[in-house]
């Protein structure tokens, strides 16, 4: 939140300035904040990934025989 933060009030400063080295630096801040949202949301599915395959071979070794 705090990041998408950031990026906007450089993305508004960059609209009320236009300048090729506002530019630039809004460019190389949005390359990083997609990135670590990227590496956000892999970390924060990989527990839930984790967890749903555990519970799929538990549920098929837990099954009782007919």
């Amino acid at each position: 939140v705090v990041l998408g933060l950031l990026f906007l009030a450089g993305v508004v400063d960059l609209g009320r300035n236009p300048t090729v080295s506002r530019s630039m630096r809004v460019f190389g801040f949005s390359i990083s904040y997609v990135t670590l949202l990227f590496a956000a949301v892999t970390v924060a599915a990989r527990p839930w990934a984790r967890w749903k395959a555990n519970n799929a071979v538990m549920s098929t070794f837990d099954t009782p025989s007919p």
